[in-house]
């Protein structure tokens, strides 16, 4: 029952965050255009078969012309193609649905280009009997008691928070480059960044999908725009903002296989240290002197941060480290 529940409560966490993510906003610059997708049920929860409605709204500055339109596509919660076109604006608002034949995440992202050039995408989505979800693998019987025991060694690091401050065109948030302590001598590397102010503030972190590259500081400003302590971190540990052709080079090489690296033992697999990474991260966020509202997690849709989104939503932390 109680690996049932995790999962429900995953399920429904993960159709709440992609709601939290209705907003988008450039990079480095005060937002002029906002993209917002709503589910038509103020809890976006459905049974099967039943139509789940989406509405997209932009708003911007300048006047939309005759022809605006708005990308959309429906996916079951990032993978596979359940639908997508091109929808003409009327007065910045256009509406989509989309439903499933199974238990599951129907997920509506939104991209709306203003100047032709610049992209900005926005996203929902919509619970479809949530509760009859099925889990894909069995849990290991040990897995509570293994990575119980991983934080528990993970909070005898200290944090060793090292933030270099970013310069942001928003004056009303700051933005940090940060890097963390992490196991095994390594660093966890991203972005943090919050809004002036002692809050209260909710937490958002952003983990990242697979590949070799560097994570923007906009994975926190933008955020943070929006009222958040936010914090986007890296997979691994290479400090971010280095020319592309240093994580070509390193993707092509050192790391070109690195999702099966020590695969054959979980203390020495890649991930494990990716996974406590992320702990490590929430870790910081809950250790900010600034006042906190009830926390949340937003995954990047890639099959290999499921986990690590997991672990933080419905794990059991270790004991709160002591900030240095």
């Amino acid at each position: 029952m109680l690996r049932r529940t995790t999962i429900i409560r995953t399920a429904l966490a993960a159709a709440c965050l992609l709601g939290l993510a209705g907003h988008a906003f450039p990079e480095g610059a005060p937002p002029k255009v906002t993209v917002r997708v709503v589910t038509d049920r103020p809890d976006a929860l459905y049974h099967i078969g039943e139509a789940a409605g989406f509405s997209i709204e932009v708003e911007q500055e300048e006047p939309f012309g005759q022809e605006a339109s708005v990308f959309y596509a429906l996916s079951l919660d990032g993978v596979g193609d359940l639908g997508r076109g091109t929808t003409k604006l009327e007065n910045g608002k256009a509406a989509v649905s989309g439903s499933l034949d199974q238990p599951g995440i129907l997920r509506c992202t939104a991209t709306f280009s203003p100047d032709g050039k610049q992209r900005i995408t926005a996203l929902a989505g919509a619970a479809f009997d949530p509760d009859k979800i099925e889990p894909t693998a069995i849990m290991p019987a040990d897995f509570d008691e293994f990575w119980t025991a991983q934080k528990a060694e993970l909070v005898k690091v200290p944090l060793d928070a090292q933030l270099e401050p970013v310069t942001d065109t928003n004056r009303a948030i700051e933005v940090f480059k940060l890097t963390l302590a992490n196991v095994n001598g390594s660093r966890v590397h991203g972005y943090f960044a919050k809004p002036k102010g002692d809050g209260p503030f909710p937490a958002i972190l952003t983990v990242p999908w697979a590949g070799v590259y560097s994570i923007t500081p906009g994975w926190a400003s933008g955020y943070a725009a929006q009222g958040f302590l936010a914090m986007g971190i890296s997979a691994h540990d290479l400090e971010d903002g280095q020319p592309k052709e240093f994580y070509d080079k390193l993707a092509a090489g050192e790391l070109n296989d690195y999702r099966n690296r020590g695969r054959d033992d979980r203390l020495t697999y890649y991930f494990h240290r990716v996974l406590l990474g992320c702990v490590r991260a929430v870790d910081s966020l809950v250790s900010r002197p600034e006042d906190l509202r009830p926390s949340h997690c937003r995954r990047r849709a890639d099959r290999h941060d499921v986990p690590c989104h997991h672990s933080l939503l419905c794990g059991q932390r270790a004991p709160r480290p002591k900030a240095d």
